[in-house]
Formats: structure tokens, sequence, C-alpha cells
């Protein structure tokens, strides 16, 4: 994949106090993002996700118009969880799942973003992050293209440390 984003969620208090705050990274080039985002109790299952930059049809509270004039929210979908079948027998080949699962395994969810929001409250198992640079991100990446791996690493935080663990 050309694109690749990381979020990182820690499984207890952080630092920070706020246990559905974690970190989101992304690097292409010469841009580096390295931002708090948030989620609600409902939450995807951490793992890798094939991902496509496109428009979420039920929010019209975009910066920009699509091609119909309709301004929806930019986002990133995170379209399939990737799996790797046990035995490999020429190297990995990942196996797509479908549908997502959403808040640990009990709600079905489809249609998981990461989208603008600066709180849990903002989210349905979506992840969301600073307005600005979401729009960042999505705007630099092809739409519409299985382009982007998002991979979600859940961690134990080191209380006092104030750091995410390194990839």
């Amino acid at each position: 994949m050309e694109f690749e984003i990381q979020v990182f969620r820690p499984t207890a208090m952080p630092p920070s106090g706020v246990f559905n705050q974690g970190f989101l990274k992304f690097e292409h080039g010469d841009l580096r993002i390295n931002t708090p985002c948030w989620w609600d109790e409902k939450r995807v299952l951490p793992g890798t996700y094939i991902a496509t930059a496109t428009r979420m049809n039920e929010r019209l509270d975009g910066r920009t118009p699509d091609g119909n004039g309709v301004n929806k929210r930019e986002a990133i979908w995170l379209k399939r969880k990737v799996v790797y079948p046990s035995y490999i027998p020429y190297g990995p080949k990942p196996i797509a799942a479908w549908p997502l699962k959403a808040d640990n395994g009990q709600t079905e969810a489809t249609e998981v973003f990461i989208h603008k929001g600066s709180q849990p409250s903002d989210s349905i198992a979506c992840v969301v992050a600073d307005e600005n640079l979401v729009f960042t991100i999505w705007d630099l990446i092809p739409k519409n293209e299985d382009n982007i791996l998002v991979h979600i690493y859940d961690y134990e935080p080191v209380m006092g440390s104030g750091s995410i663990p390194t990839m």
C-alpha cells in the first residue's frame, strides 16, 4: 500500500487521564503527523485494515464539495480487516474479512472511518482527530482507491512516560 496510518489506543488509563484518547500517526514524504485521537466505547477491534480516502454519506459538514456540489464529510474508510491465514505456504497472503467488528465484536459496523472530531462523543466506532490534520491526510491521498493500510494497536500505557510505543 502506498499510505499507512497508525492508531495507538491505551488499554488502561494513560498519562493524559482520558481513557478514550490515543495517538494517530501518519508519515508520507516530508509530512509527519502525530496527533491525539479519540473514540467512544464502541470501537473497531485492533488489527490492520485496508482503507480508502472517501466521503461519508451521512455527514454533510465537509470542507469541500464533492462532484455533485454536496459537502459530504471527508474521511478515511476502513473497508476490510486484513486477516492472515495460520498456514502460509508461499509468504504472507492476506485475506480480507467483512464486515468489520466494532464494540469488541459485539456490534456489526460496516462503515468505520477516521474523520474529524475533538472528543470521544464525536465517534461511534470510528477514530476521530483534529479536523485540519484529518483533512491534510485526506487531501494528499488519491480518492476511492484501496491504497491505505490502517494499523490499530492497543497498548498498555507506562505511567509517567507520556509516550506511545514505537513501531
